[in-house]
C-alpha cells in the first residue's frame, strides 16, 4: 500500500470512530460530556475555533504521512521517539502561551513514557544481534 493512501483511510476510519463514539456518547447523561449538536453549532457559529479544528486537521495529515514513510525506511522506534518528541514540543509551546501552567506530574509522566519506549525496543534490538551473530558462526 503506498503512504498516501495508508494515511488516507487512517485518517478516513479515524474521521469515522471519532464521528460514531461523539454520537454514542450525546446520549450519556454527566455533567461533564459535551453535547455533539451543541458543539456542532458552537463551531459554526465561531470562525476562530473552525479555523483552528482546520488548521489541526491540516496539520495530523503531513505528520502522519511523514511518521508512516519513516516508519517504512527506517523503524517504529524512531516513529515512537518523533511522537513522543511532539508531545514534549506541544506542551512547551502550551507552556509558553501560558494555556496551562508546568505541573512536575506531567514531566515525569513524559520521562517515564520515553524511559518506557527505550526499554520496550531494547529488548528486541539484543534478540536481532544475538540472531546476526549465531548465523555468521
Amino acid at each position: 500500500m503506498r503512504v498516501e493512501n495508508a494515511v488516507f483511510w487512517e485518517g478516513i476510519w479515524g474521521a469515522l470512530l471519532s464521528a460514531c463514539v461523539l454520537v454514542a456518547f450525546s446520549f450519556v447523561e454527566t455533567p461533564i460530556t459535551p453535547k455533539v449538536f451543541e458543539s456542532c453549532i458552537l463551531i459554526c457559529n465561531n470562525s476562530n475555533l473552525l479555523i483552528a479544528i482546520l488548521l489541526t486537521a491540516l496539520c495530523i495529515g503531513p505528520f502522519n504521512y511523514f511518521g508512516i514513510s519513516l516508519t517504512k525506511q527506517e523503524s517504529a522506534l524512531q516513529r515512537c521517539m518523533i511522537c513522543t518528541s511532539r508531545m514534549i514540543v506541544v506542551w512547551s509551546v502550551s507552556l509558553l502561551f501560558g494555556w496551562e501552567r508546568f505541573r512536575l506530574l506531567q514531566l515525569i509522566g513524559y520521562v517515564i513514557l520515553t524511559y518506557s519506549i527505550f526499554q520496550f525496543n531494547k529488548p528486541e534490538d539484543n534478540r536481532v544481534q544475538n540472531a546476526e551473530l549465531n548465523v555468521e558462526e
